[in-house]
C-alpha cells in the first residue's frame, strides 16, 4: 500500500510538472517516470495524451528496455480508437523496428484485425478483406506457436468466404448483362481458388459456368459442369433449377 501510494503521488508530481510548464523548455524525466506517466494514461483509457507520451519517452530513450513496447502501445492506443488506418501504419513500423520483439506476432494480429475492421458489405470493394486474409496468413506461417494462431485460422476461413461469395457475384453480374466470357473469369477463379470454403458457392459457380457455356455455343463443356455441379451437390434447390434450365435447354 505504501508503495502504491509513493508511486502514485509521483505521477501526480510529474503530471503537474507537465501540466505547469507552460512556454518553458520541455521537462525530459528519468526513463522510468517518462514510462509510467505514459502507462497511467494508458490504463486510464486517455489514448490520445498516451500516444504523446508514447511518443516522447521513444524520443527520448530509444534505446530503454521498454522501446519497443512503447513502438507497439502507440500502435494499441489508434487500434483502441479505432482509428485503423493510423494503427497499421505504426504496427507496420513495430515490426520493421522490432521484427524480434516478444510483442511481433500481436502486433502482426492487430495489423489483420485492423484490415479486418475496415471490412465493407459492399461487394465491388473488399480490399481490406483481401488485405486481412495476407496479415492473418503472414501471422499463421511467420509465427507457428503464437497464441493468435487459431483465431487468425479461423479469420481466414472467414475472409476466404467472402471473397467468394464477391466472385460468384461479380460472375453473375456479368452474365445478367450477357458478357458470358468475363463471367466465366470469375467463376473459374472460385472454382480452382476456392475450394475450400463452402462447397455450394463452388458448386453454383460451375451451375453459373455451365449456363454461360450453353450461351456461348458450347453444350458439351456446359452439359459438363451440369452433370459435375449436380452430381457432388447436395443443395436441393441448385438440384431442381440445374434440371430445369437443362428442361429448358432441350
Amino acid at each position: 500500500m505504501k508503495r502504491f501510494c509513493t508511486t502514485f503521488m509521483i505521477v501526480i508530481a510529474i503530471l503537474t510538472v507537465f501540466s505547469c510548464a507552460g512556454d518553458r523548455p520541455p521537462v525530459i524525466l528519468e526513463p522510468e517516470q517518462e514510462w509510467l506517466v505514459a502507462e497511467v494514461e494508458f490504463k486510464k483509457k486517455k489514448y490520445a495524451k498516451a500516444v504523446e507520451l508514447y511518443k516522447t519517452f521513444l524520443n527520448h530513450h530509444r534505446g530503454h528496455a521498454n522501446a519497443s513496447e512503447a513502438a507497439f502501445k502507440i500502435g494499441e492506443c489508434y487500434y483502441k480508437q479505432e482509428d485503423y488506418v493510423l494503427a497499421i501504419s505504426r504496427f507496420e513500423y513495430f515490426l520493421k523496428t522490432f521484427p524480434f520483439s516478444k510483442l511481433a506476432d500481436e502486433a502482426q494480429y492487430k495489423i489483420g484485425l485492423s484490415h479486418w475492421e475496415q471490412k465493407h458489405a459492399q461487394d465491388y470493394d473488399q480490399t481490406d478483406i483481401e488485405k486481412a486474409l495476407q496479415a492473418f496468413e503472414q501471422l499463421v506461417n511467420t509465427y507457428p506457436s503464437s497464441r493468435w494462431k487459431a483465431d487468425s485460422i479461423l479469420k481466414i476461413s472467414y475472409c476466404r468466404e467472402i471473397l467468394a461469395r464477391k466472385l460468384y457475384k461479380a460472375g453473375m453480374f456479368y452474365q445478367r448483362y450477357d458478357k458470358y466470357d468475363s463471367a466465366i473469369k470469375y467463376f473459374d477463379n472460385l472454382i480452382d481458388n476456392y475450394k475450400d470454403t463452402n462447397i455450394g458457392w463452388v458448386n453454383w459457380a460451375r451451375y453459373r459456368k455451365g449456363q454461360c457455356l450453353y450461351f456461348l455455343g458450347n453444350k458439351n463443356k456446359g452439359d459438363e459442369q451440369l452433370k459435375l455441379a449436380y452430381s457432388i451437390s447436395n443443395d436441393a434447390k441448385l438440384k431442381r433449377e440445374i434440371m430445369g434450365f437443362i428442361k429448358e435447354m432441350e
